[in-house]
């Protein structure tokens, strides 16, 4: 069903900061959703939507407490701040969310809940664009649809189950007839009791079912990464297990950082020897405090000389490292970039993903894609920022002094690697198993 007008409007009246904070609330509010229907899968008791909707926002008015779930994740997109309060307000007055609040020890709890309006609002928006439409009649729930897709999947040898009751029923007793048969997995299955495991496979109506249906529900359900009619995939393996490897080189350089930079740290807190007060005179015991001293004058000043050539092997290696970590992020990201951009045009992904950017300069960041779905462009553009180097906080006066005092020179954490990682693992996920193809057959359908 396509949004109301007032639904529209009312998104386009939102800011850039309103929306985001939307479409924070939204992804809490579907996640507690799909926690909550899934608990008689769990076999666990559910809770009405009257008490689940209402979302932990965290406490207001105490500086000093814990960030909430909600704050956690709006600090995350860099929303959360003194003007959080007035955001709040505005959408409370545009009917989208409700607030209620308790008292804490200091200041006090809050929570918000999305309206029946809100949550029309957020997908007017395109925010969860592979969100699950209505089937017609006849047609299977997104959850019996991904199940019988297993089975396909599995082919004659068929999908080896354990057990085969709760929503299997669903398929394997449908009438007028089931879509899914089960034999006994093991030749003593007539026996008398036999409760798996099971062998399932598509019956003829099944099959028939599949091949009739499959583009319709490839729009429908998005999210379930369904084989094509003919048995091959809809999306070429190689491209999410060439982007696997991409990710995966990035992932040695990076702990080898890790490890340099501990010894560092260590380094920064060697143990070295006290020195013991000077004893006046020749006796005994003069001659005991100044041997101790000179020994360790001699340890302090050899462990300082070694510390001081292992500091720069780290320091050159760092240097190194970083820079192979940078470049394999480079390539991770330039090859999904390419992918994405690829699926978009209609050409071949298996291609894109072989894209090379070479020898990189940082700062350095692909362009943002543009794939035409309005939450999935805005949602990239709120995430484009973390591909890009954050500049260098200036160092104080007094850091610089500790600097000079102390000999340990502060390290700040390079995070070019990681920001420009965890862009492109957004785009990764936008694009496993063909998912954006399906995005895409949906809104080009509509």
């Amino acid at each position: 069903m396509p949004p109301s007008k007032r639904a529209v409007a009312a998104w386009d009246a939102l800011n850039p900061r309103q929306r985001t904070y939307m479409a924070v609330f939204y992804a809490a509010d579907q996640a507690a959703e799909k926690f909550w229907k899934g608990a008689w899968g769990r076999r666990e008791e559910s809770l009405p939507a009257s008490v689940w909707r209402w979302l932990d926002y965290g406490t207001v008015g105490n500086s000093l407490a814990g960030l909430g779930k909600l704050q956690r994740a709006l600090q995350n997109e860099g929303v959360r701040d003194p003007g959080a309060g007035s955001t709040l307000e505005a959408l409370e007055q545009r009917e989208m969310i409700e607030t209620r609040s308790t008292p804490a020890l200091l200041g006090y709890r809050l929570e918000v809940q999305l309206t029946t309006f809100g949550r029309a609002v957020c997908r007017a928006g395109g925010l969860d664009p592979d969100r699950p439409m209505a089937p017609r009649r006849g047609l299977l729930s997104q959850a019996l649809w991904g199940m019988l897709a297993e089975v396909h999947e599995a082919g004659p040898q068929g999908l080896h189950r354990e057990r085969a009751d709760g929503a299997w029923t669903r398929l394997t007793q449908r009438e007028p007839e089931p879509f899914v048969e089960q034999v006994p997995a093991h030749a003593d299955g007539s026996a008398f009791g036999y409760a798996g495991p099971w062998l399932l496979r598509l019956t003829d109506a099944g099959r028939a079912h599949y091949v009739a249906h499959w583009q319709e529900y490839a729009r429908l359900y998005p999210g379930v990464d369904a084989p094509g009619p003919d048995g091959g995939p809809v999306w070429p393996p190689e491209v999410d297990e060439e982007l696997q490897r991409l990710r995966e080189a990035t992932w040695p350089p990076a702990a080898l950082l890790k490890e340099i930079h501990a010894d560092l740290s260590r380094l920064d807190d060697l143990p070295l020897s006290r020195t013991v007060a000077a004893v006046q005179g020749r006796g005994p015991l003069a001659r005991i405090a100044t041997a101790r001293n000179n020994a360790s004058t001699a340890y302090d000043t050899a462990v300082q000389r070694a510390a001081g050539r292992y500091r720069a092997t780290l320091e050159e290696q760092t240097a190194e490292l970083a820079d192979l970590r940078r470049q394999a992020t480079a390539r991770y990201a330039a090859a999904v970039t390419a992918v994405v951009n690829a699926v978009v045009a209609g050409t071949s992904p298996a291609e894109a993903v072989q894209q090379d950017p070479g020898v990189v300069e940082w700062p350095w960041a692909p362009a943002v894609p543009v794939t035409g779905l309005r939450e999935v462009d805005e949602h990239l553009a709120r995430q484009h920022p973390m591909a890009t180097p954050a500049p260098p906080k200036k160092r104080s006066r007094a850091a610089r002094a500790a600097e000079r005092t102390t000999g340990k020179t502060a390290r700040p954490q390079d995070d070019i690697g990681d920001r420009l990682f965890l862009y492109a693992r957004e785009l990764e996920s936008l694009v496993a198993g063909g998912k954006l193809v399906r995005l895409l057959m949906r809104a080009r359908a509509g």
